[in-house]
């Protein structure tokens, strides 16, 4: 966790390069005169752009049709995304022809098709080693109170991990398609010195993080693998993060000329300051949480409604505790956002803003 300033503000060259590829490859088409601009990209944001195509609002609105459990319902949206995907992979290929010869790491498929799979990092590919070295430069000394690495998961937790988007597929097909439309890697995260020490042994480490500089990827510490419901909502809440980084990125969430210098700021009163975390939060951080408290005050508040289907791999006493931790924080964060609306929202973010609050009264109700 870092600073607030560098949520949004620190929107890499690689996420702006990838941006620019896309509108590109829509204005021409998919024309074969895109493909040059692809292999000049860096690897990193081949992999922004594999992941922002799903944001964009063109293939966004396809997502809105319909949420059919089979993919195949989907095959707009796939057809579309297709060559886009096909092409990218011809450049990446050529890219790593002089090296280990395979660029993406998808050994252990958790979910999703092509180009959608939320996979589990594995490591020994060249996007698994782009993520290690993006994770030590940008997030390894700000996740916990000693420096952290990624750690590969063994059988055990990989089962976990796919349990956990079976669960939120199984509560509406809508759950486990923001995770795989906006995730691609889910990744263990543990001190340096892991090997040293015992699995139950205290950490002082984020249960579950990400980063706008580590594109689609979600980090999780061994405190979310606790339960099968602890990463159910981890997971899930992760990926609303993922899905609003993009969001930001690719719509007017912000206004223009955002100064996170003189913006508001919220006091997280819940969350222990640390020299790792700061519980003083700038309004991007703000938007980031309540977004999030928002999702889950609905979907608990559906479950206990009977609006979606219980499931028995998360308790009546645990969606009831859930939901009121939910609706408390997300009363907080939207009544701090609304009096501070004018110093933050851009056109789009006024829009989503509304939105959000409209659905927490729903169920707050």
């Amino acid at each position: 966790m870092s600073s607030s300033p560098s949520i949004a503000a620190r929107s890499s060259r690689h996420y702006r390069l990838s941006i620019q590829a896309l509108d590109q490859i829509y204005s021409a088409r998919l024309g074969k005169e895109i493909a040059p601009a692809l292999e000049r990209l860096p690897a990193a944001a081949k992999m922004f752009l594999l992941r922002t195509g799903p944001v964009r609002t063109r293939i966004d609105a396809l997502f809105e049709r319909s949420y059919d459990a089979n993919w195949d319902a989907e095959g707009e949206l796939l057809a579309d995304f297709e060559d886009l995907y096909r092409y990218v992979c011809r450049a990446v290929t050529a890219a790593s022809s002089a090296g280990n010869g395979r660029f993406f790491d998808d050994t252990v498929v958790l979910s999703g098709p092509k180009p959608f799979e939320c996979c589990a990092w594995v490591g020994g590919a060249e996007e698994a080693e782009d993520i290690r070295l993006l994770f030590a430069e940008q997030m390894s000394k700000s996740v916990g109170i000693e420096p952290c690495v990624l750690v590969e998961m063994d059988e055990q937790k990989i089962g976990m991990a796919r349990a956990a988007l079976e669960i939120l597929g199984s509560i509406d097909l809508r759950l486990l398609t923001d995770v795989v439309a906006n995730v691609r890697h889910i990744c263990l995260i543990d001190y340096e010195r892991w090997v040293q020490m015992s699995p139950g042994e205290y950490r002082d480490i984020g249960q579950s993080v990400s980063s706008h500089n580590v594109p689609s990827t979600c980090f999780f510490s061994l405190e979310s693998f606790s339960s099968i419901e602890k990463l159910t909502e981890a997971v899930y809440h992760e990926a609303l993060h993922k899905k609003l980084s993009n969001l930001i990125l690719s719509s007017e969430i912000l206004k223009p000329g955002f100064d996170f210098s003189a913006t508001p700021t919220f006091l997280s009163h819940w969350n222990r300051n640390t020299s790792w975390n700061s519980n003083v939060w700038g309004a991007d951080r703000a938007l980031y949480a309540y977004h999030v408290y928002v999702h889950l005050l609905v979907l608990y508040g559906a479950m206990l409604r009977g609006d979606l289907p219980s499931t028995n791999d998360l308790s009546t006493s645990w969606i009831s505790r859930r939901f009121e931790h939910s609706a408390k924080r997300a009363a907080d964060l939207g009544a701090w956002l609304s009096a501070h609306e004018p110093a933050w929202a851009g056109r789009e973010g006024a829009q989503l803003m509304a939105m959000l609050s409209n659905a927490a009264a729903e169920y707050r109700q």
